[in-house]
């Protein structure tokens, strides 16, 4: 018996309801931080700095926030959320430098402290600004200076460094 025109809709409609439901998904505690201070406030406050640190060699350059940078976003968000933040940053950041110095050795590490902006200088002499004001809190870029900066979700730091780094990501990039 054939199916009617109405309950065609129906199962037409029903299913792409639940495929969206499940595109969605849970948020991260991670992801419901970020939102909650974004909603709360667009973006971070700016550095309490104005300085630019130069990156002209092979490196991952981690950046986080000066301690007024930190107390003024301390102050705008939620105790809680904060706290998380906190807590989980601390702990990729050390995972990421861990994974540097057991699979990448000879990778410079460079710590950008108490500077707003990294300026990214190839082999070719071309150059790429970042504002660290328009970034996470805290985060990871690595460099190789003949491709531009990448910044690295540091939860997949395992595979974006390799990635980064390999000959094909090179190879596409001059294309």
């Amino acid at each position: 018996m054939p199916v009617s025109f109405p309950k065609k809709a129906f199962n037409l409609l029903l299913l792409f309801v639940l495929l969206y439901a499940c595109k969605q998904g849970p948020q991260t505690a991670h992801e419901q931080a970020r939102a909650h201070m974004n909603e709360q406030h667009p973006s971070k406050p700016g550095s309490s700095f104005e300085d630019t640190l130069t990156i002209n060699t092979k490196a991952a350059v981690f950046f986080e926030p000066d301690s007024l940078q930190l107390q003024k976003i301390k102050a705008v968000t939620d105790k809680g959320v904060f706290k998380s933040s906190e807590h989980e940053y601390f702990y990729q950041i050390r995972n990421a430098h861990q994974f540097l110095k057991t699979n990448w050795p000879r990778l410079k590490i460079v710590e950008a402290r108490n500077v707003r902006f990294l300026l990214f200088k190839k082999a070719d002499n071309t150059t790429t600004l970042i504002d660290l004001n328009k970034q996470d809190p805290s985060g990871l870029f690595v460099f190789d200076v003949h491709q531009a900066p990448l910044l690295i979700d540091m939860m997949n730091i395992d595979t974006g460094v390799p990635d980064y780094f390999s000959n094909k990501r090179q190879m596409q990039s001059k294309h």
